[in-house]
Parts: structure tokens; C-alpha cells; sequence
């Protein structure tokens, strides 16, 4: 069972009113999971196929038109009034007291995502009266002056960030440029979506907040044009946004958020900005991972016709260790350009140690799987030969197993040979914690099992900067006498 949306729906921003949150880089560590609930559509395990025959889903009449609502009237005498313009540009609607500068920025990108939208959700239906898509955008930087112009609903919050309500949406005005805009888009995707009817009228608040955050993630060329659903490459475009600095945050203090846990957040969840980053998070994972990204993105270009649910439920019980895996290795090591091609994750069982065993590691992946069985509790010798590159400027950066001091990553130096234990005990969200102990090897080292399971193997980089990384590292295992 999904989570329904209702009409109104309130959205958080990393930037409150006229401030910004801080936010700290910080070591992750695991959370304890919460049971999956049944009417995330999500078991822990795989779901042995059942005997009985399939059941007949009943037939139901082709939407002809899409879902309309009511827009309300707005005079210039209102307008003038209250000192408030207004701009219409193809689909959008502006009523503002922002600067000229300000409004044309914004109906900049409220024209061009509406070519985006169609790309990523599907065509909309035509409406039963033969009008033209739209929405009007009260932007506001003085709350009052809407408010006197009988635009402000008596029911909307005092403080919120942005409120959508069928065709329109309010949002305060901010300080940062990127995150006016992105905010702005972020209500219109809203918009959007709700216009699309059919299975899309029961989407999980999850999903409807992730999306709206990934269509909005956007780049402003220099040449104008505008890129949508973009996955962030340096901070410094995207100011006040800080998803990953929220996401980082409340991992040090809280652990990682399951998949399971993302699905069942409520309204109430989205009191906190974190939760946007999470659910930010989820849909960047299903739209970029080379194992959902076609199955999802394909998926939501039908909503109309398609379970979300139905989906991803297929998906988990496909393979629910590599999608735990991935997902908690994904958030655990967020950062910019995170590259999800070379950090890909390749489930292998191991096998137990009958003297040594060696393995190439390559150093520009994430972890690797070693073909070693450990034992908990047995202790084990790891030695590394060889040397790599892991950038080529203002020169090479040529390291050893044992890494380069002046720079971290991850509290460690870049380049340490790290490893990682994937245990082979419990249910899908147990293995995956289990991989988010990382221990250091270097050279040589000794480490004693934590669990038993296969032993994992990767070289020390920020995984958005493993491109230009080259050559690789000869390890062997034993034991230790």
C-alpha cells in the first residue's frame, strides 16, 4: 500500500528563511533497522514462487483526459494594490515582488523544465476542456503584501519553505540565487506530477519529494541553456542546496536510512530537511545505479500505467543483498561526481583459504571482491605489492598500499588498501551493515574477521575522483600462523 499525496503538499529547503544551516563532514556508522513494514511491498528476503494462479486485475477504462483544478482569479487591481506584478511566459504564471533580475531567472527555468517534464514522466493528457497546461508561482519576499492582496491562504503556515495546492504553490523568496531557482522548480514538478492521473494518483510521499529534488537539481550554462535532474559535480553550483552536507550529518548521528525505512516516511518526516536529502537520495540511487537505472527510469516515463510499488518490490526481491549493499555504500560515500559506474559492487561468494590467495585490486573501482572466505574471530595476513597513480596533477600522484599523508579521505590516507568483510549471515539489511566496517591494511597488516564472509578489497579514494586513477595492486591473503 502507497502512501496517498494529498492536494496540498509542503516542501523543505536546506536554506531556511534569509539563513543557511551548517553543516559537517563526518565518519558514518550503521543504524539499526526498523522491521519492513508489509505495505511497503518490500520483504527482507526473497519470496519463494507460490503455486496459485496469478490474480485477475479487473479492467478499467482508459483516462481519456488529464486531472484538472481550479485556478483562482486574480485582478490588477489586486495587484496594484498590494505593489505586486505579475508575468505569464508560456506555462507559468509569476506573482512576485522580486526584483526584474530575480523574475526572469526563474521564468527562464519555469519554461524550459516544462520541455523537461514530458522527457522523464511522460506526455500529460489533454484536459477535458481543451486548455493548456500551466501554474501560477506566488513568489514571495514579503509575505505580508500577499497576504493583503487575498493571495496568502488563511490556512498556510506560517513558516514553511514551499507549499503546493493543485495549479498554484507559494514559496518564500531566498538568499542563495541556484536555490530560489531550485526551489521554485521543485513546486513546479509538483505541479506536473499531479497532473498526471491514473496509478500516478497513488504515488509514496518518498518518491513524490525525491523526484521533485532530482528534476530540480539543475545547471544554468553560460550560453543560458538549462540542464534538469543533473546529479550535483561541485558544491559551488548548486549553493544552498547541501543535500549530501544534510545527508553526511545525520548519518554521523543516526546511521544510515535502509531502503525500506526511506519508503515508509510520512508527512510528518518531512519536518526535517533531512528527510528531503534522503528521499533526494533513493531516486538519484534507482535513476543512476547501472542495475535499476533502466527498469526506473522506464517506470516512471509511465506512471499513468505503471505500480511504482509493483516495481521496485520485483527489483528487491531480485537481489536484495546487492540493492541494501549498494544503496548503504552509495550514502555512506556521497560526495560530487559520485561515479556509480566504477563504484558498482559485483556480489561474489568467497571461498575458504587453502594457503595463499592472490588478487588483483584495481584502482580505479570500489570494492572488490577477493574470493576469500574469512572466518570471525581468525586472524589473517594481508600484503600488497605494486604502485598506482591516482591523479596526474600539478603531477602524478603515484602511491603505494599504504597510501599518501597529505591527503584524507574518509579520515585515512588517500591510496590505503582497505577492507571490508560482506558477511554471510542475516537478512538483506544485516549483510549490508556489515560492510560498513572498514578496516585499513596498507602493505602488510594483520586483522582479525569480524564476521564471516567474503572478504572485500578497495583502494582508498573519494568515489567521485576514481576516473583518473590507473594501475592496480597485487594482494594475497593467508592466514596468520
Amino acid at each position: 500500500m502507497c502512501l496517498v499525496l494529498s492536494l496540498v503538499t509542503g516542501c523543505g529547503s536546506s536554506e531556511p528563511v534569509r539563513e543557511e544551516p551548517s553543516a559537517k563532514q563526518t565518519a558514518s556508522k550503521a543504524a539499526q533497522p526498523k522491521p519492513i513494514a508489509d505495505e511497503a511491498g518490500l520483504p527482507s528476503e526473497p519470496v519463494a514462487p507460490t503455486a496459485e494462479p496469478p490474480k485477475t486485475k479487473v479492467a478499467v477504462p482508459e483516462r481519456q483526459f488529464r486531472p484538472t483544478f481550479p485556478q483562482r482569479e486574480i485582478t490588477d487591481e489586486q495587484l496594484r494594490q498590494a505593489g505586486l506584478v505579475q508575468f505569464s511566459v508560456g506555462p507559468v504564471r509569476l506573482v512576485t515582488d522580486l526584483s526584474s533580475d530575480d523574475v526572469n531567472s526563474l521564468l527562464q527555468v519555469g519554461t524550459e523544465i516544462a520541455k523537461f517534464w514530458p522527457q522523464r514522466f511522460g506526455e500529460l493528457l489533454p484536459a477535458e476542456d481543451g486548455t493548456k497546461f500551466g501554474f501560477t508561482a506566488y513568489v514571495m519576499r514579503d509575505r505580508e503584501l500577499f497576504s493583503q492582496a487575498g493571495l496568502l491562504p488563511t490556512e498556510m503556515p506560517l513558516l514553511f519553505h514551499g507549499r503546493q495546492d493543485g495549479v498554484e504553490f507559494w514559496m518564500n523568496d531566498q538568499t542563495r540565487d541556484y536555490y530560489r531557482r531550485h526551489l521554485f522548480l521543485h513546486e513546479a514538478t509538483h505541479v506536473f506530477m499531479r497532473h498526471l492521473g491514473g496509478e500516478a494518483d497513488d504515488l509514496p510521499l518518498w518518491f513524490l519529494e525525491g523526484m521533485a529534488e532530482l528534476a530540480a537539481t539543475h545547471i544554468v550554462a553560460d550560453d543560458g541553456s538549462v540542464s534538469f535532474g543533473v546529479y550535483p559535480d561541485v558544491r559551488e553550483r548548486f549553493a544552498g542546496l547541501d543535500r549530501m552536507e544534510l545527508l553526511r550529518r545525520d548519518i554521523a548521528e543516526n546511521g544510515v536510512r535502509w531502503i525500506e525505512e526511506v519508503i515508509r516516511l510520512q508527512a510528518g518526516d518531512f519536518a526535517r530537511l533531512e528527510t528531503y536529502a534522503w528521499a533526494w537520495a533513493l531516486c538519484v540511487f534507482l535513476d543512476e545505479h547501472p542495475a535499476t537505472r533502466d527498469g526506473f527510469r522506464e517506470t516512471v516515463k509511465q506512471l499513468r500505467e505503471r505500480s511504482l510499488a509493483e516495481w521496485l518490490a520485483g527489483v528487491y526481491r531480485a537481489d536484495p543483498v546487492m540493492l541494501e549493499v549498494a544503496w548503504s555504500q552509495f550514502v555512506s560515500h556521497i560526495t560530487y561526481r559520485f561515479d556509480f559506474e566504477r563504484t558498482t559492487i559485483v556480489i561474489a561468494d568467497g571461498q575458504p583459504l587453502a594457503g595463499r590467495h592472490s588478487v588483483e585490486v584495481q584502482s580505479d573501482r570500489g570494492w572488490q571482491a577477493s574470493g576469500v572466505l574469512v572466518e570471525a574471530g581468525q586472524r589473517y595476513v594481508v600484503e600488497a605489492l605494486g604502485q598506482f597513480t591516482l591523479a596526474d596533477a600539478p603531477k602524478p600522484w603515484v602511491s603505494e598500499a599504504d597510501g599518501i599523508s597529505f591527503q584524507y579521505v574518509g579520515g585515512l590516507p588517500i591510496g590505503r588498501l582497505l577492507g571490508s568483510v560482506l558477511s554471510d549471515e542475516g537478512d538483506a539489511v544485516t549483510r549490508a551493515r556489515s560492510m560498513l566496517e572498514e578496516v585499513p591494511l596498507g602493505n602488510r597488516a594483520e586483522f582479525v574477521a569480524p564476521a564471516s564472509g567474503t572478504l572485500y578489497l578497495r583502494v582508498n579514494d573519494d568515489w567521485g575522483s576514481l576516473a583518473d586513477n590507473r594501475s592496480s595492486l597485487r594482494v594475497t591473503i593467508r592466514r596468520a600462523e
